[in-house]
């Protein structure tokens, strides 16, 4: 990839580096950033059947309450009546709010919450399975949980699975069904799903190289905080408007972005003064 046509962050693609000047932007793929994790928002603890908004668990519980709200769903959960309740508690139990961290114990409680039909428990299952978190590594496992998510619509689930398909990983190589599933996660402001098809035009990847496409996809999820789809887009315009990408630099490297923080330390280092 040469910087004069575009330069991205591959996330997904075997040869996952991008090369501008001297700064080079590497990232394993196959996988979001270690940055994500714990970054899906989830539905607030609740003892309701009727799904709750999608809200970070966090703001479930007033400061200092995570222990009593995770006794309560936890009493809540042992009645398994409520999937909601059992899908929250193994959320706290995965993240280790409240309770000690028990990756185990929160995958038991995914299965009791994903077999009653939610759909975050399904993609939070499948994930662990695709990951091999608190269970084996299964893929036929993680993309049948994934599956049953996406047809609620999930739009991480939308994500992973469209992940799946475009690495080819527990199933035949689809780009055209990655990017389907990609755009419907986009559509419900999935900032990473954004970033994918910014980085799938931008490069050709199953689809007609579209600059314009790729580059709009980009400047959404990089309006939505995304740093990477920041770096990404400061690296396409740093010709061009390198006030701007310097900011968008300036505004991912105070975020903790690795490739950020790098590559302004490489452009002081080459006398372009930030």
């Amino acid at each position: 990839m040469h910087r004069s046509a575009c330069c991205v962050i591959l996330l997904l693609l075997p040869s996952a580096a991008c090369s501008a000047g001297s700064a080079t932007i590497a990232m394993a793929p196959g996988t979001l950033p270690a940055a994500t994790a714990g970054a899906e928002p989830g539905p607030v603890a609740a003892a309701t059947s009727a799904p709750p908004p999608a809200l970070l668990l966090a703001q479930a519980a007033a400061p200092g309450s995570d222990a009593a709200e995770a006794a309560r769903l936890k009493r809540l959960a042992a009645d398994k009546k409520d999937h909601w309740a059992v899908y929250n508690y193994g959320k706290m139990l995965q993240d280790g709010k409240g309770v000690p961290q028990d990756l185990a114990g929160a995958a038991a409680q995914y299965v009791v919450a994903a077999g009653m039909g939610n759909a975050w428990a399904q993609y939070a299952l499948g994930d662990m399975y695709l990951n091999g978190t608190g269970v084996a590594t299964d893929l036929a496992k993680a993309r049948e949980l994934l599956e049953k998510s996406v047809a609620q619509s999930n739009p991480w689930a939308q994500l992973r699975l469209g992940d799946l398909y475009l690495d080819g990983k527990g199933v035949a190589k689809d780009a055209g069904k990655a990017r389907a599933l990609f755009e419907l996660s986009a559509a419900q402001n999935n900032d990473w799903a954004q970033f994918r098809l910014g980085e799938i035009y931008l490069n050709g990847n199953g689809v007609p190289k579209n600059h314009a496409q790729g580059l709009t996809y980009l400047e959404r999820a990089a309006a939505a905080g995304n740093s990477f789809a920041q770096v990404s887009l400061a690296e396409l315009i740093l010709s061009t408007d390198t006030p701007r990408a310097r900011r968008l630099l300036r505004t991912a490297a105070d975020a903790g972005n690795p490739f950020a923080i790098k590559r302004l330390r490489d452009l002081n280092n080459s006398g372009g003064a930030l």
